[in-house]
């Protein structure tokens, strides 16, 4: 009875092992990568609909793909319900915990590391913002601090609020016409990461525009080689992201730890943009507002501890089923041998959000009421261009922001 106990343990972790790698090894991940989004969408939309350890993932690459073919509506609905499904994983079960115990966290289904929660709010943000739901979008931003005020302060982790969440929210007020709010998201921002990019610019508008002299008089001096950001009465705004690169994977750590993972980045062949509007001359898309490599290190590295003690904690339990093995059969040959083989199980979980980019980045365009052809080309790092995102004819109104996302 305990060695099929035993044989059903070791069955569990390589089902889950094989369940883990038919993530890793989806070939939608290729498409992706070869920039071919509709076919990426076909076979991620098929594996989001299957219950599993990997559904979660593939719902999140399904809604990249979708993203990436400006396909924002559907995006924002597959999204929504990974949001969801993130948050119900939150809550694991008994069985699930007792099995990353005995054998490996591949036992689990995929809840998210927690910088990949915060991404989902970042990109349903961007999703309304380029509908032009600013509302939805704005809700979406307050729930990406919101988020990490809870990982903060009741998580115990050791984050921050996240800049470019309050400049968007910013950029989405100054959208709604409410300037007050937009410089209280401004000067936030500047808290929290004072070489925000272009922060001066904002921080000195929005404060001139809503007469709080004292406060301008400050940036003036904080800011003294920068300009206030102009906009005429007939001008609009084209706020453009380019999405760069390939977000990190994970590898196992060296030595002792292996059973930890660690996030290696990824060498991409994309490496700026640069935009075409009318007959402007070409501008390139040089202020990084997201560091998403940076981001998903740093989030993994502060969990460490954590996974850690669990490691610990499933050592042990490793111990007792093996030793409980060797005392019914009399045998601490075949209890030595459980031991093993439960040990063998435990390999680093090396799954995450694969269609992430490495970076994001951002320019903001002034342009007066009209109509404009504008084009995103996508440079390699020799500086020639590799894809091209045609956005048609955009119209630009007096007073109005156009959100356009590129890849």
């Amino acid at each position: 009875m305990l060695a099929w106990g035993l044989a059903r343990w070791v069955f569990v972790a390589l089902v889950s092992g094989c369940a883990s790698q038919a993530y890793l090894r989806s070939p939608g991940h290729n498409a992706f990568t070869s920039r071919n989004f509709s076919e990426a969408e076909t076979v991620f939309s098929a594996e989001a609909q299957k219950p599993g350890v990997n559904q979660l993932l593939f719902m999140l690459d399904q809604g990249m793909a979708l993203f990436a073919q400006k396909k924002y509506e559907e995006a924002v609905a597959v999204l929504l319900k990974a949001e969801d499904l993130a948050e119900i994983k939150d809550f694991t079960s008994i069985s699930e915990e007792v099995g990353t115990l005995a054998t490996g966290d591949n036992v689990r289904g995929y809840k998210g590391e927690d910088f990949e929660k915060v991404l989902i709010n970042v990109y349903l943000a961007l999703s309304f913002a380029s509908l032009g739901r600013f509302e939805s979008a704005q809700v979406e931003a307050r729930k990406i601090n919101l988020l990490l005020y809870r990982m903060i302060n009741e998580g115990k982790r050791n984050y921050q609020e996240s800049p470019f969440a309050r400049y968007l929210s910013a950029v989405l007020w100054e959208a709604s016409g409410d300037v007050n709010a937009a410089y209280i998201d401004y000067k936030k921002t500047y808290e929290l990461d004072p070489g925000f990019p272009e922060i001066g610019k904002d921080l000195l508008a929005t404060s001139k525009k809503m007469g709080f002299d004292s406060e301008y008089s400050k940036w003036t001096q904080v800011f003294s080689t920068q300009t206030p950001r102009k906009f005429s009465a007939n001008e609009g705004e084209l706020v453009i992201f380019f999405e760069q690169g390939q977000s990190p994977i994970k590898i196992p750590r060296d030595g002792q730890n292996s059973s930890l993972p660690r996030f290696i980045p990824r060498r991409s062949s994309s490496q700026m943009g640069k935009v075409y509007v009318g007959q402007m001359p070409p501008q390139i898309l040089e202020y990084r507002v997201l560091d998403i490599e940076e981001l998903s290190t740093r989030y993994l590295e502060d969990r460490i501890g954590r996974m850690v003690a669990a490691k610990m904690a499933g050592l042990a339990t490793k111990g007792l089923i093996a030793a409980g093995i060797g005392n019914a059969t009399d045998n601490s040959d075949l209890g030595w041998l459980a031991f093993y083989v439960l040990a063998l199980t435990d390999q680093a979980d090396l799954r995450s959000w694969r269609t992430l980019p490495e970076s994001l980045y951002m320019i903001r365009l002034p342009l007066p009421a009209g109509e404009y052809p504008v084009r995103l080309d996508v440079l390699s790092r020799s500086g020639l261009p590799m894809a091209s995102h045609n956005f048609g004819v955009v119209t630009v109104k007096a007073k109005k922001k156009v959100f356009l996302i590129g890849r």
